[in-house]
């Protein structure tokens, strides 16, 4: 049997390892319920996932290493590739729940896939191993829209800004010739804001959105140009 996570293989039955417990889907990636246990005591066995995939672009992704080896667990620490360049400096192995992990945590500036990879590094005489996902990055976008534009002296306008590519909760903060006004919740994707007060000419009005569950996660600013009219 062989098991593929995409276009990763994550687990072959020619390889030296044998588990009789179900494979389960686990934030995209298939694993076995109790682990692989590797049938030659110095053979390891890595895979690696992810916390969200697809994630957003400036989303912070946990990615966490698990080495499994035969009945000790395997020593040592796991270096991180991003699209085969090592990031940051190897991260030590820690027992947790009965597997030897390490977690990486890495923020995805760029829309598009990225490969990542974890090689686990030996410090107790097991085998190195490798293993690898990929993370698929969207990209979200802001849209700035007029009611009415040009519109008159004392006319309202409502300003709609429409939210694409997440649904994650945030607010807009729409600026008014630079003035910025009170953030506005983003409902069904959309968040806007009406003005009756605008002086005749013209008038630059922008809007950015930003997460409220990652701050990391906002949207380049988005204007037009409102034309009053006597």
């Amino acid at each position: 049997i062989s098991v593929y996570n995409g276009s990763a293989l994550v687990y072959s039955s020619n390889w030296p390892v044998s588990s009789t417990e179900e494979l389960n889907l686990i934030s995209g990636n298939i694993v076995v319920n109790d682990g692989l246990k590797c049938n030659a005591t110095d053979v390891t066995h890595t895979i690696i996932t992810s916390s969200i995939n697809p994630s957003l672009t400036g989303e912070d992704v946990t990615f966490i290493a698990s080495v499994y080896g035969a009945d000790d667990f395997p020593g040592g620490s796991v270096q991180f590739f991003i699209k085969g360049v090592p990031v940051g400096a190897p991260v030590p192995l820690e027992v947790v729940q009965g597997v030897a992990t390490a977690p990486f945590v890495y923020r995805c500036c760029e829309t598009g896939s990225y490969e990542v990879t974890a090689s686990y590094i030996s410090n107790n005489g097991y085998k190195p191993s490798e293993g690898s996902l990929t993370q698929m990055v969207k990209g979200i976008s802001l849209a700035l829209s007029s009611t009415k534009n040009p519109s008159l002296v004392g006319d309202e306008v409502t300003f709609i800004a429409k939210l694409s590519g997440t649904s994650s909760a945030g607010n807009v903060t729409f600026t008014v010739d630079g003035s910025a006004l009170t953030p506005v919740p983003v409902n069904n994707e959309e968040a806007s804001v009406s003005m009756s007060d605008l002086s005749v000419g013209s008038h630059s009005i922008s809007a950015v959105y930003k997460s409220t569950s990652d701050p990391a996660v906002e949207t380049s600013p988005v204007s037009l140009t409102q034309i009053i009219n006597n």
